[in-house]
């Protein structure tokens, strides 16, 4: 990508490093931790990062080949697995990219929440004009409520901003309307 970039504005030269991959996941997994330790990201930039790295490690994780409808289990050629990882530890994936990254699991799980807040709140919280927190707790809202909320609360002409409890009470009604 950057040497496009630098062709686009016209060097003739770039220094760069070629590396060769295996395969498509093992390029965008390099992309992805190039990304992430290279700059200072936007929380959504680095929810999306983690997204995308926790589904090509689940992926490649050795997930069950097939299910056995007879007794409800996973099996690979192996035998039975209930939650295999490659390198035989305890580790679910989100813990393990957290030791790599020198972050929480719990991080890496709020910033993944993240991406699944409308375009708008999403912007919000890279602008710094709604937390982490709050963008948390909204992002376990439908797409109708969170655009209620967004409408109501930031995009009118008197804006009432949330505070976390409230953020959070609206993830309980909506979980539990009763």
């Amino acid at each position: 990508n950057r040497r496009t970039a630098a062709r686009n504005i016209g060097y003739q030269t770039v220094p760069c490093v070629i590396r060769n991959f295996a395969g498509e996941d093992d390029a965008e997994l390099a992309m992805i931790q190039d990304n992430m330790n290279s700059r200072e990201l936007l929380p959504s930039e680095r929810g999306w990062g983690y997204r995308r790295e926790m589904e090509i490690r689940r992926r490649r994780a050795g997930r069950p080949a097939t299910f056995s409808a007879q007794n409800g289990r996973n099996y690979h050629e192996n035998g039975p697995i209930e939650n295999w990882s490659p390198n035989r530890t305890n580790f679910r994936t989100a813990e393990r990219i957290g030791q790599e990254k020198n972050v929480s699991k719990n991080s890496i799980h709020r910033y993944i929440r993240l991406t699944y807040l409308i375009d708008p709140l999403l912007r919000l919280v890279d602008e710094k004009k709604l937390g982490l927190g709050i963008g948390e707790q909204l992002s376990y809202l439908g797409q109708r409520s969170q655009e209620t909320v967004y409408h109501f609360c930031y995009a009118s002409e008197k804006p009432h901003p949330l505070k976390d409890a409230q953020a959070k009470m609206l993830r309980e009604i909506e979980a539990d309307p009763d």
